[in-house]
């Protein structure tokens, strides 16, 4: 190759790159463009701290745009590209006498590419001289170098090869297209499917750099790389086959057939990277299998055990005496135990004999007895690498592969261990020591359980600095030794860390063990006064992360003398399991969370970490708000470099540090419910008064998804229901805890079994034998527990109430409210029916329980304060509130019922208190036979869509109901649910957008000759939700037309009349004559003034025959 021509073309490519004004706008959206938005993001105080909380944060948010950038302008550039080459007059310039297509075709490419690179090289250099100087985040030139090698050079080679290679076969605007659809859906869809592969900007793979143990995922992130870079050169290669300027045809052959070797090497490194993926999903699966195999929950348990643990590099070697007892009536005819894949058995002994076991996976099966109520002593040698695919086995292929964590632009991958010279990171979700009940039950999560063992540990001759796990550590020479109290388990954390103690309360302190993260804090908050952050959290720290400053001596992990709280900084790519349910980002053990280096995953902003601060008032409100953020749960967002883009992702509740101090003493265990211990322990906690929300009332969508999941499916079938995401069982085992409770105190006094559950669980330390409590409870409050909860967890909720002549009262003398109705349960499973009564701070509950078809009469009394007007309105916050049934198919789940006057002769006789009492359902359904009543859910309704457009009147989706009437415009009737609406199991009306009176809402009934009163039930609202606005509209007037024989009479309803302080209720259009046959009332949607933001709705006419 003549070089000295291949410079000449590059020279003169870049020179014609320069004249170009789409080049030229490219330089300046990347210098400005690129610059400002890094500025924005990750410049100055108030930022989200995800932008700059990792060292590699700001290099690879630089990378990412440039390639952004880069790529549109070179699908543009690249798409002429084949076409330019060839044509008369562009190679003039470089030499007179011809020169080979190959050097021509890479002189150019070359001249392209080093353009580009140098506008990248610019944009690094401004970056770090701009965003870098007021920035938190360290700088390191490597990262730069790093992005700069596998992130934007090969976006360039396969955008290049890519557009080249299209605009060589087809048209240059069908390129176009191709790239532009393909760029948009790397920078909005393709990170977040499938595993990221087909996302050439590679957001979502894991990228990032930790401090602790390098880059987190650097195998699998090279191969995705290579990838595309392999790929684009191909698609270079085959591109100059259509150069037909000089054909040099044994040159062309030679790079098509390197083309499509280099492809195949790119679709190889896509095999084995897919294939990774594969595998890991293969080998999860077979250990699941293992276990359901093998598992059966009459097992044993392990009283103590000693564990000797060294480590070599990435072995560990590692020594068990462990005393295995059988608890169970019956004698067990051998023991399981559970222990990483990756540590093989080397000896396993009784004393001096050796016993036989088999494996599978986790799994190990010991062939030998163990009889009723003996123990057996254990002697285990193992070693070998920690397998980390084995934790949290209870997920699904798509959660455990999802590396986001509610994120959308930093993905951390899934790491449950680590085990390097550096950093020894082992928790019981990985199985490092045999354990007779797995962490976590990959069946279902909620039938978990705990295995109460009193562990030593001895760490011989660690290579880190800082060794830290659970009780009193002792040093002995080389040896590190730990002896704690009973707990369901144990970790070992190492590190070339240092460690930090800060002061919580008179006996307890927090013992941190940072690195990189802890140097910064130190410089920041050097000068932070430790009595007086040690007396504010004394007096209102603790309360406020919610937990009593004395009762962290109840505690699993408290020991007398050795009150600490311990919190280690992990990879960021360290995600354990967790002793809650929840997603949360702090995940904790026995007396130890774990933060992620930096304090990654934390929502706070940086401003409280970029000042000198020189007074100390100012230095310990900013730590106590920086310490505060990480016990407080909280709400958390997603994070982009595009502003808006992080919104993409719902905020999550981020449950802190906090749930430390939430691990209790004792734990119900169950072999007949395997749930329990969850259940009782999330009885002991939830609030059993607020038992629904205001969302709950209206049947929002998130609340209306756990309530749909119970309806026709017991709690148990849910609960090992695979397809259904972890967080929905969380949410409808709390919602059964709350039915529970209902249950129970209709027989128990609520405070006496609130104090029984809480001497047992926060009391009682390790297993408590549910079928001895339930023996204690009947005896006690003469009840039949076990009954109780079968028919609790059996209950598939298929029943709906119906709720006839509700009426409240109050009277103003004594101060009395009473509610009156009659309820019916009309389904074929029995149901809690539930009233709610008292103030917002001392709400009480009472409830009746309904057998299938069971009809009882309802009277509440209780003392109460307000003032008539607010009462009539329905505004007082002491009364009686709603009566509700949330676990039944009634919809919303929530009733109201009518307010009516009393006289003082009616309520000088009334006594507060509840009267429940059966009644017959001849008494129920008893009805004024001269009322017929038509509702938007019953057959007699129709609607007519005259303002539907031609798409939606074709194509349209039949409108599904909505939670609340002011959820947008629209040009159709919508049913909406709503609890003072009519109807039976569905309680709801139909509302459109006020118009022209184009569409109509009609209600048909046959009617025999008569006189009539016909009635309609009104509302006045907003189909649209506007700041400022007033609560309900004014001068909504509702045009009515009543058609009966062959008449037809208009009637204009004024609701500013008719609703005179109230926003819905009864209205009389007036008496007819009927003849006698149907009868119809059409409601238009004519509104007067054409406001499209209120809401015409229909919902029932009724018809009272006065003759």
């Amino acid at each position: 190759m003549d070089t000295h021509v291949f410079f000449l073309i590059i020279r003169n490519e870049m020179k014609l790159q320069m004249r170009s004004w789409v080049f030229r706008f490219f330089v300046v959206l990347s210098l400005v463009g690129v610059v400002v938005c890094q500025m924005y993001r990750q410049g100055g105080d108030d930022i989200h701290w995800k932008m700059v909380g990792l060292p590699c944060s700001i290099p690879l948010v630089n990378a990412y745009l440039f390639s952004l950038v880069q790529s549109l302008f070179l699908i543009v550039i690249m798409s002429d590209f084949p076409r330019r080459l060839v044509r008369s007059g562009l190679r003039d310039g470089v030499l007179v006498r011809p020169f080979g297509n190959t050097l021509y075709y890479w002189g150019s490419l070359t001249g392209v590419f080093l353009s580009f690179m140098a506008v990248c090289l610019s944009v690094m250099f401004v970056v770090i001289l701009v965003v870098h100087s007021v920035s938190l985040a360290p700088f390191r030139l490597g990262y730069y170098l790093f992005y700069l090698l596998t992130l934007t050079i090969p976006c360039w080679v396969f955008v290049a090869g890519l557009m080249v290679f299209l605009s060589s076969y087809v048209s240059r605007l069908m390129a176009l297209l191709a790239g532009i659809l393909w760029g948009l859906g790397g920078f909005w869809l393709l990170p977040y499917v499938g595993h990221g592969t087909f996302d050439f900007f590679a957001v979502g793979v894991p990228n990032l750099f930790s401090d602790m143990v390098g880059h987190i995922n650097l195998s699998a992130y090279l191969f995705h790389r290579l990838i595309y870079f392999f790929a684009g050169i191909g698609f270079l290669l085959l591109g100059l086959g259509k150069l037909g300027r000089i054909p040099n045809r044994e040159i062309r052959g030679i790079c098509h057939w390197c083309g499509l070797v280099a492809l195949v090497m790119g679709l190889g490194c896509l095999f084995l990277l897919e294939y990774s993926y594969r595998d890991d999903r293969i080998v999860r699966h077979e250990w699941k299998n293992a276990f359901e195999r093998y598992w059966n929950e009459t097992t044993c348990r392990v009283k103590n055990h000693r564990i000797r643990l060294a480590q070599s590099d990435n072995v560990l070697e590692i020594g068990s005496d462990m005393t295995v007892y059988n608890p169970q009536s019956t004698a067990l005819d051998s023991i399981v135990l559970f222990l990483n894949p990756g540590l093989h058995i080397r000896e396993l002994r009784c004393g001096a004999e050796d016993l036989s076991y088999t494996r599978s996976g986790q799994v190990v099966v010991v062939r030998c007895s163990l009889p009723a109520a003996d123990s057996l002593v254990l002697h285990w040698e193992y070693g070998g690498t920690v397998d980390d695919r084995i934790c949290d086995l209870h997920l699904s292929d798509k959660e455990y592969e999802n590396v986001f964590h509610a994120d959308n632009f930093f993905p951390t991958g899934r790491r449950g261990a680590f085990v390097h010279k550096d950093i020894l990171l082992l928790t019981p979700a990985c199985m490092w020591y045999p354990a007779a009940s797995p962490p976590v039950n990959p069946l279902c999560e909620t039938f978990t359980h705990w295995d109460f063992t009193l562990f030593q540990l001895t760490v011989v001759s660690p290579s880190q600095c800082c060794v830290v796990s659970q009780g009193r550590c002792d040093r002995r020479g080389d040896f590190v030794c730990f002896s704690s109290c009973l707990s369901p388990g144990i970790s070992v954390y190492a590190a070339n860390v240092d460690s930090y103690s800060l002061p919580l309360h008179q006996t307890l302190k927090l013992d941190c063990y940072v690195g990189e993260w802890g140097k910064i804090l130190k410089k920041c908050f050097g000068k932070v006064n430790r009595s007086a952050f040690s007396r504010y959290m004394q007096e209102d720290g603790m309360r406020r992360i919610g937990y009593d400053p004395d009762d962290y001596k109840a505690v699993l992990w408290n020991e007398t003398g050795n009150a600490r709280v311990v919190c280690v900084e992990t990879p960021v790519s360290f995600v354990p399991s967790g002793y809650r349910k929840e997603p949360i980002d702090v995940k904790v053990e026995p007396g130890m969370f774990f933060c992620p280096e930096y304090m990654f995953f934390q929502s706070y902003y940086t401003g409280s970490l970029s000042g000198d601060f020189r007074i100390y008032d100012d230095c310990n409100q900013a730590f106590r708000d920086l310490f505060m953020n990480m016990f407080v749960s909280m709400k958390m967002r997603g994070s982009h470099p595009l502003p808006g883009l992080d919104k993409r992702v719902l905020p999550v509740v981020r449950h802190a540090a906090n749930t430390v101090f939430m691990l209790p003493r004792g734990r119900v265990y169950s072999e007949k419910y395997p749930f329990m211990g969850d259940a009782l322990e999330l009885l002991r906690r939830v609030d059993k008064q607020q038992l629904f929300s205001v969302e709950d009332i209206a049947h929002v969508s998130k609340n209306g998804n756990v309530y749909d999941c119970l309806i026709g499916r017991t709690l148990e079938e849910i609960l090992a229901d695979d397809t259904l995401d972890e967080g929905l069982k969380y949410e409808a085992l709390a919602v059964k805890v709350k039915e529970l409770w209902s249950y129970i105190t209709i027989v128990a006094p609520e405070s006496e079994f609130a104090v029984s559950l809480d001497s047992i669980l926060a009391v009682s330390v390790g297993e408590v034998n549910y079928d001895s409590l339930v023996v204690c409870w009947n005896r006690r409050w003469q009840m039949n527990m076990d009954s109780m909860v079968h028919s609790w967890q059996a209950a598939r909720h298929t029943h709906y109430f119906r709720v006839k002549d509700a009426v409240r009262y109050y009277d103003e003398q004594t101060g009395l409210h009473r509610l009156d109705a009659l309820v019916r349960n009309m389904g074929n499973c029995g149901g809690i029916f539930s009233i709610e009564c008292g103030s917002l701070m001392t709400r009480k509950n009472v409830h009746a329980y309904f057998a299938p078809h069971e009809a009882k009469y309802l009277s509440l009394i209780v003392q109460g304060a307000s003032r008539d007007a607010d009462w009539m309105a329905g505004n007082s916050s002491d009364k009686i509130g709603y009566m509700y049934a949330y676990l039944s198919t009634n919809r919303p789940i929530a009733w109201w019922g009518d307010n009516k006057r009393c006289s003082p002769e009616m309520a000088a006789s009334w006594k507060p208190g509840f009267v429940c009492r059966t009644i017959s359902d001849e008494e129920f359904e008893k009805s004024d036979e001269n009322i017929w009543l038509v509702d938007d859910t019953d057959a007699g309704f129709e609607v007519k869509n005259n303002n539907e457009s031609w798409f939606q009147r074709k194509f349209g989706k039949k409108p599904t109901y909505r939670v609340i009437t002011r959820a947008g415009r629209s040009s159709r009737w919508v049913p909406v649910y709503n609890v003072s609406a009519c109807g039976d199991s569905i309680r709801g009306y139909h509302c459109i957008s006020g118009g022209r009176g184009e569409s109509t809402a009609t209600w048909r009934v046959a009617l025999p000759k008569g006189n009539y009163e016909v009635w309609v039930k009104v509302f006045k609202d907003y189909i649209t939700t506007f700041p400022g606005i007033k609560t309900f509209p004014s001068s909504v007037v509702n045009y009515y037309t009543v058609c009966y024989g062959d008449k037809q009479e208009k009637v204009e309803l004024s609701l500013d009349e008719e609703l005179v302080g109230i926003s819905s209720g009864w209205v009389s259009l007036g008496n007819f004559d009927f003849p006698g046959g149907e009868v119809r009332v059409v409601l238009s949607d004519k509104e007067i003034n054409r406001d499209k933001d209120i809401a015409i709705i229909a919902d029932a006419v009724k018809f009272v025959r006065l003759e």
